[in-house]
C-alpha cells in the first residue's frame, strides 16, 4: 500500500460547535464510496465519537492499547454499523488519556499512522493544549470547525493561531534564539513583541536568512479550511469574512471556506438516538452538504507523506518555556471582535440604503460584540474600521437554504504571501495611533407612559316622578227631588 494517505484533523477551539459530529460525518461519508477509513477519538478526557457511531459500550478502548490489554492497536479499531469505518475510542481512560507520556503518544500515533486504510481522521478535543495542536498539525488537511456565534469565532481564530506559532516553534528545536523571536510573537504586550507573522519573517530574516526561508516554509505547509456548521451558505460567508480577513493581515494565512452545514431536525434526533446522522435522512440537508463537502475534498485535498509524519513525530517535544496559546491574548479578541463587527456577524445586517445613525442606540444583539470592543487596544496592523479584503471563493455552487452543492473544482493553494528577501527588512512602521472611539450612549429607556384614567361614569341620577294630579273628586249632587204628583182632584 502507498505510504501516503489522506489525513484529516477537526480542530476549533470551542467546545460544543459540533466536531464530533461533523468528524463522524465525513468519516461515514468516506466510508459510504468504498475507503477503509479509521477515526480516531483523540478528545482527550472527554472521548465520545463512538458514541455518534451508534457503539454505546466500547468492547475495548485506548486505555486497553496502553496498559498492554491487548497487544496491538488493531485490536481496538472496532467496526462500526457503517461497512468500512473503525473507530478507536477513548473511552474509560479519561485520566491516563487527557496526559499521555510521550512515549504513550508516540506509541500511538505510530501505530496509528501505519495502519492499512486508505484515509484517517482525528477528531481533537476542544482548547489549544501543546497535545491537541500537534496532532492537528501532523495532518495533511486541518479542518476548522466552527458555528455563527461570536465566541465561537474568536476561539477558531485562537485555535488557528495557536496552531501557527506551535508548528513555528516546533520549526525551531535546534535554534534557541529563533525559538525567543517566537516567544514575542506570541505574547499579548510589551515594547518588544512583534506585532505580526510577516515582521516575525522580516525578523528571521536579519538574523538568518536560512531561519526566514525555514519559517516561510512551515507556515506554507499548514492547510486549514473553514467548516461553519448549523448555518446556511449567507451566515458561513459572513464567518469566513470575519476570521478570514484577520488570518490574512496578521497571520499571512489563506483560510477558504469548505462548506456551510445547514440546520436539519434530522441531526438532534440522530444524537438522541446514538445513531450514525447520516444514516437518519440520507436524503437531507445536512446529509447533502456533508457529501458534497466530501467531494470536494476527495478532489484537491493534500495527502499526507506517512514517512515524513513519523519522523515529525520523532522530533516532536514539548516547548522549554510552554508558550500559551489559551483563549485569546486581551489585545487579539478585540482584533476579532472587530472584524464579527465589521463582517455583521451577531448584530442585525441593516439595508444598505438606510444605514444606521452613528450615534444611534446599539441593538440587543450589537451589545456583547460593543463590550467586547470595549476592552484593549487592537493589534497593529489591524484596522476594524476598514473594508474587508474580498471574500475567497466560497466552494458552494448553488446558495439555497435547505441544500448545499459544492463544486468539485477548487481554487489550488495559494503560494505563501510572504517572500523571503535576503536584504534587511525595512524599518517596521510605526504603529498606528489608536484612536478610542466614544462608547456609544446608552440605549433610552423605554418609558411607557401610564394609561389615562377613564373618566368617573356619570352618576345616575333618577329624578322622582312627578306626583300625579289628585284625581277629582266626583261629587253626586242629589237628584232633585221629584216634584209632587199633583193631586188628582176629581
Amino acid at each position: 500500500m502507498s505510504r501516503e494517505r489522506l489525513v484529516l484533523a477537526f480542530g476549533g477551539g470551542k467546545g460544543g460547535v459540533g466536531k464530533s459530529l461533523v468528524c463522524s460525518a465525513v468519516a461515514t461519508a468516506l466510508a459510504q464510496r468504498g475507503l477503509t477509513v479509521v477515526a480516531l477519538d483523540a478528545d482527550l478526557g472527554a472521548a465520545n465519537l463512538h458514541t455518534l457511531l451508534g457503539l454505546v459500550h466500547p468492547s475495548a478502548t485506548l486505555d486497553d492499547f496502553w496498559t498492554g490489554r491487548v497487544p496491538s492497536l488493531e485490536d481496538i479499531c472496532l467496526p462500526t454499523d457503517v461497512d468500512g469505518l473503525r473507530v478507536i475510542s477513548g473511552a474509560a481512560a479519561i485520566l491516563r488519556s487527557a496526559s499521555p507520556r510521550r512515549r504513550d503518544r508516540e506509541r500511538l500515533l505510530e501505530a496509528f499512522f501505519n495502519l492499512p486504510v486508505d484515509v484517517l481522521l482525528m477528531d481533537l478535543g476542544a482548547g489549544t493544549h501543546e497535545n491537541t495542536l500537534d496532532l492537528f498539525n501532523l495532518a495533511g488537511e486541518g479542518l476548522i470547525v466552527t458555528g455563527t456565534e461570536p465566541t465561537a469565532i474568536q476561539n477558531a481564530y485562537a485555535f488557528i493561531k495557536g496552531a501557527l506559532f506551535r508548528a513555528l516553534d516546533q520549526a525551531f528545536l535546534d535554534e534557541p534564539d529563533a525559538r525567543s523571536l517566537v516567544e514575542r510573537a506570541v505574547q499579548a504586550r510589551g515594547p518588544d513583541r512583534i506585532e505580526s507573522v510577516e515582521r516575525l519573517l522580516s525578523a528571521f530574516n536579519e538574523r538568518s536568512p536560512a531561519w526566514a526561508e525555514r519559517a516561510a516554509a512551515r507556515v506554507a505547509g499548514l492547510q486549514m479550511r473553514l467548516v461553519v456548521n448549523q448555518a446556511l451558505p449567507k451566515d458561513a460567508r459572513r464567518v469566513l469574512g470575519a476570521v478570514g480577513v484577520v488570518c490574512q493581515r496578521y497571520l499571512g494565512l489563506h483560510l477558504p471556506l469548505l462548506g456551510a452545514l445547514p440546520p436539519d431536525p434530522t441531526v438532534s434526533r440522530a444524537v438522541h438516538r446514538m445513531a450514525p446522522v447520516m444514516f437518519e435522512d440520507p436524503e437531507g440537508p445536512f446529509a447533502l452538504a456533508v457529501h458534497a463537502l466530501v467531494e470536494t475534498l476527495l478532489v484537491d485535498a493534500r495527502r499526507t507523506s506517512i514517512d515524513q509524519v513519523l519522523a515529525q513525530i520523532a522530533s516532536t517535544e514539548p516547548t522549554l518555556e510552554p508558550l500559551v496559546f489559551g483563549p485569546p491574548a486581551p489585545a487579539q479578541p478585540h482584533s476579532v471582535a472587530e472584524a464579527l463587527k465589521a463582517a455583521g456577524v451577531g448584530a442585525p445586517r441593516a439595508p444598505a440604503a438606510d444605514p444606521p445613525e452613528a450615534e444611534g442606540a446599539p441593538s440587543p444583539v450589537e451589545a456583547p460584540v460593543v463590550a467586547a470592543a470595549a476592552e484593549p487596544a487592537p493589534e497593529p496592523g489591524i484596522v476594524a474600521a476598514a473594508e474587508p479584503d474580498p471574500e475567497p471563493e466560497v466552494v458552494t455552487a448553488a446558495e439555497t437554504e435547505a441544500e448545499i452543492v459544492a463544486t468539485p473544482e477548487q481554487a489550488p493553494w495559494p503560494e505563501p504571501e510572504h517572500e523571503v528577501v535576503a536584504e534587511a527588512a525595512p524599518e517596521p512602521e510605526p504603529e498606528p495611533e489608536v484612536v478610542a472611539e466614544p462608547a456609544p450612549e446608552p440605549e433610552p429607556e423605554l418609558v411607557v407612559a401610564p394609561a389615562p384614567e377613564p373618566e368617573p361614569e356619570p352618576e345616575l341620577v333618577v329624578e322622582p316622578a312627578p306626583e300625579p294630579e289628585p284625581e277629582p273628586e266626583l261629587v253626586v249632587e242629589p237628584a232633585p227631588e221629584p216634584e209632587p204628583e199633583p193631586e188628582l182632584v176629581v
